[in-house]
């Protein structure tokens, strides 16, 4: 729960700021809070495309566009995403209700979306993050490429927020841990 008003909630976030008498909406405030983000940033939206193989074509099961704030964008695609992976169910000897299985385990979904949007390179404006399913994978890929310091020989023991207010605010409504751990 919070305390105080909505004006000093968004300055406490780092999403609104007071330069010379004025409040000013940060770059975070208004993707995470804006009523229309995509009016100031236009490729600030995720894409999926669902192949019906295990290859690239221009045959689609279905492609959507994914708008809003990135609360939004993260809630929306992740729902998304679940309706169209495949699952199974089981029984599990000692339980008596079947067990669903999900082909990928909804929690590492939810991982990836996360950082797409939370690493992503903002300042690229002619890009968006796309992702696309396969029968046999999904795919991410969000713009921008690896931050300050990080390689792909130390990107698994290194940790670096290329947008720090969004995570910290992402951390704060626990879609995120902001540990740097992220998943093996």
């Amino acid at each position: 729960s919070f305390k105080g008003s909505d004006k000093e909630l968004l300055k406490s976030l780092n999403c609104i700021k007071e330069i010379n008498g004025k409040i000013k909406v940060t770059n975070a405030g208004i993707l995470l809070f804006g009523k229309k983000p995509e009016k100031f940033y236009g490729m600030n939206y995720i894409t999926i495309a669902r192949y019906p193989g295990i290859e690239l074509g221009s045959k689609y099961l279905d492609i959507k566009d994914f708008y809003g704030t990135l609360f939004d964008i993260i809630d929306n695609v992740s729902s998304y995403i679940k309706e169209h992976i495949e699952e199974r169910s089981e029984v599990i000897e000692g339980e008596i209700a079947r067990r669903v299985m999900p082909q990928y385990p909804y929690y590492a979904i939810r991982e990836l979306i996360t950082n797409a949007i939370v690493h992503r390179n903002y300042n690229i404006r002619g890009s968006r993050i796309i992702i696309r399913i396969f029968k046999d994978r999904i795919e991410f890929n969000s713009p921008g490429s690896l931050p300050a310091d990080i390689t792909p020989k130390n990107i698994i023991s290194s940790q670096y927020s290329r947008n720090p207010v969004i995570a910290d605010v992402l951390h704060r409504a626990r879609y995120i841990e902001k540990m740097g751990e992220g998943w093996d």
